[in-house]
């Protein structure tokens, strides 16, 4: 019974994730839409301008025509003399043909009115669209676990939109080991990058805390703040493939036994505000190693009694000793 319960579970697992998948891959398409309707609806205005352009030039050519026809009527010589009434016909056939361009552009005018009705970009406003209920994402991440007093460390982050564990891992650790190789540095390895499933909104603020008595936590650059938009505020498709998250670690002195980082991951709604009960905290342990004289010391703190038998009265003894045998020499 247990094993049919795991098994449904599993199936549900997958069933959610493939439409999910199939949800942000349909929003991404609705973007991809919509940047082509755009184009063409501005292809549309383009092509209505020029015709509007065209149209008040033609009407600018009627009212000309119209002027000189009652002219030549008022003054009679358009009808008084052959010449002068050839001049009328002209003129005439001039401004039957001018209206009769009018009313074509009239027509095409009307043509794209309707046509820009067809294609013009689909708006889904804030109101109209529905984050998927559970939007998930995947995270990978590097911290070093094991650290020295007075040193600092680089911690990463990165999201993942539509990328599978294994892919937003590969990722981080190319993104990484791309800078430690011109910097000379030993590589990670896969088992260095850590991932976890979280919650997605239209942004996602993630920070870096740690034991304030141990830590100094600082973003390596003014990029890496701390909230970045993950969704397209009207669509929400994904802006981009993935998004990172870089912290400089310092230790401070005295640094040892152990310590706790934790990486907060906070999915945020339109207006930049934490969606209820979606937040994550992924806790990270630190060992801190010391060099051998740090070690020395501590133990001898610790166990006092050690610390005299092992190391003060074999020292005492020594002097002690090599005083003596100088005593002597003196004397001789």
């Amino acid at each position: 019974m247990k094993k049919f319960i795991l098994f449904v579970f599993l199936i549900l697992i997958c069933i959610s994730c493939s439409s999910n998948k199939k949800t942000l891959a349909a929003l991404n398409d609705l973007k991809k839409d919509n940047k082509e309707l755009a184009e063409k609806y501005g292809n549309v205005i383009k092509e209505a301008e020029n015709i509007a352009s065209e149209m008040q030039i033609k009407n600018s050519r009627i009212a000309e025509l119209q002027y000189e026809i009652e002219r030549l009527q008022r003054d009679g010589s358009g009808v008084n003399n052959s010449s002068g009434q050839e001049n009328m016909i002209k003129i005439e056939t001039q401004l039957s043909q001018a209206k009769s361009q009018i009313e074509a552009l009239e027509k095409q005018k009307k043509g794209l009115q309707t046509k820009m009705a067809t294609i013009q970009p689909k708006v889904v406003t804030k109101q109209q669209f529905v984050l998927p209920e559970n939007l998930i994402g995947n995270v990978a991440f590097h911290c070093p676990v094991k650290m020295r007093e007075k040193q600092t460390y680089e911690v990463a982050a990165q999201l993942g939109s539509l990328l599978t564990k294994e892919e937003i891992q590969n990722s981080l650790l190319a993104s990484i080991n791309e800078s430690r190789i011109e910097n000379g540095d030993k590589l990670l390895t896969k088992e260095d990058i850590l991932t976890r499933k979280v919650n997605l909104g239209y942004y996602v603020k993630i920070e870096l805390k740690g034991d304030d008595d141990k830590f100094v936590i600082k973003p390596i650059d003014e990029v890496n703040v701390p909230i970045q938009q993950v969704l397209d505020k009207e669509t929400a498709a994904f802006l981009k493939e993935t998004f990172e998250w870089h912290w400089s670690v310092t230790t401070k002195e005295n640094s040892n036994g152990k310590g706790t980082l934790n990486l907060v991951i906070t999915p945020l709604n339109l207006d930049k505000q934490p969606i209820e009960s979606k937040t994550k905290t992924f806790k990270i342990d630190i060992d801190f190693e010391q060099s051998f004289l740090g070690s020395v010391w501590e133990e001898m703190n610790r166990n006092i009694a050690w610390a005299i038998s092992t190391i003060i009265a074999p020292i005492i003894t020594f002097l002690v000793g090599r005083y003596l045998k100088n005593k002597e020499a003196k004397a001789v």
